[in-house]
C-alpha cells in the first residue's frame, strides 16, 4: 500500500466555534467545511494545553506538557528562550516520518524555539523567527535558515511558500507538510485585517460564539482588558477575528486547489 501524503494545518487561537462546520451560521468557511464534509469532524476532542507552544509540542511529540517541559507560550524575542531548541530531548513527528522516507516541510509558525532555523526532521522550512508581529506589515522571515524580508499579508506568504514546497517536492517520495497560520492570533481589531473580509461581517450578530465577559484580570497581547471595554471595541475585534478565519479558509483553499 503506498504511503499517503500528509498535510497538517495548524491555526493559532482558532476556536472550535469559529467555522461553519462546527455550527457557526455566519462565518464563511467553505474550504474548512469541505474538509469536514469529506473527512472526519471531531466533536469530542481536547488539547493537553490551551496555550500555543505546549499544545504544539504535545501534538508533535505525543507527550504531555509536563513530560516535554513546556508549560506556557515561548517568548522567542528573548534570546535565551528563542535560541533554545525546546524539543532537543524529544522525538518529533517529522523525524519519525523522515525515517519512513517522507520529504518533510514546514511553512509558517513553529514557536518551539530556534524558529530562525529549519527544525529537526524537516528538509525544508519557511518560518517566522522571533516575534511574529502584525498580520500585514513588513517582516523578515527565514527560508531554510536564511533571512528573507517580505512585505504584505503573512497568510498569503505562508501559502505561497507552502505551494513552492509542493511544487519542488520529489515525485518518488511521499510528503509531510506542516502549514502554520497565525491570522486568528491577536491583534484582532478591524484595522489589522483585509478590509474586504472585515466588511463581509459588518452586519454579523456574532450570536454563535461564547459571549465576552469583561474581567479585571483579562489580558492578552493586543487585546482589551479590564471592565472598561465598549460594545464598539468588542465588535471591532469580533469582525477582525471573523475576517481572520475567512482569510485562513481562503488560503487553505489555495493549497487544496493546487493539490487537486
Amino acid at each position: 500500500m503506498p504511503q499517503p501524503n500528509v498535510l497538517l494545518f495548524l491555526t493559532d487561537d482558532h476556536g472550535a466555534w469559529a467555522a461553519r462546520c462546527y455550527g457557526n451560521r455566519e462565518l464563511h468557511t467553505p474550504n474548512l467545511d469541505r474538509l469536514a464534509a469529506e473527512g472526519t469532524r471531531f466533536t469530542n476532542a481536547f488539547t493537553p494545553s490551551p496555550v500555543c507552544s505546549p499544545a504544539r509540542a504535545c501534538l508533535l511529540t505525543g507527550r504531555t506538557p509536563s513530560q516535554v517541559g513546556i508549560h506556557d507560550w515561548l517568548q522567542e524575542a528573548i534570546p535565551e528562550i528563542g535560541d533554545r531548541d525546546w524539543l532537543a530531548d524529544e522525538i518529533t513527528l517529522p523525524e519519525l516520518l523522515t525515517k519512513q522516507g517522507y520529504h518533510c516541510g514546514l511553512s509558517g509558525k513553529w514557536h518551539l524555539g530556534q524558529s530562525h532555523r529549519t527544525p529537526r526532521g524537516f528538509a525544508w522550512s519557511f518560518g517566522l523567527p522571533g516575534w511574529q508581529g502584525r498580520h500585514n506589515d513588513p517582516y523578515t522571515y527565514h527560508l531554510n535558515g536564511e533571512p528573507l524580508p517580505l512585505d504584505g499579508n503573512k497568510s498569503t506568504h505562508i501559502t505561497d511558500y507552502a505551494l513552492r514546497f509542493l511544487e519542488d517536492a520529489p515525485a518518488d517520495r511521499p510528503f509531510f507538510l506542516n502549514v502554520g497560520y497565525i491570522a486568528t492570533h491577536s491583534p484582532y481589531d478591524v484595522e489589522a485585517h483585509d478590509p474586504a473580509l472585515v466588511d463581509r461581517y459588518a452586519d454579523a450578530s456574532f450570536a454563535d460564539i461564547p459571549p465576552y465577559v469583561p474581567h479585571p484580570w483579562h489580558r492578552n497581547e493586543g487585546m482589551l482588558g479590564g471592565l472598561d471595554v465598549t460594545e464598539d471595541q468588542i465588535r471591532s475585534r469580533y469582525r477582525g477575528y471573523y475576517a481572520a478565519v475567512s482569510e485562513i479558509d481562503r488560503e487553505v483553499g489555495r493549497i487544496l486547489d493546487f493539490l487537486e
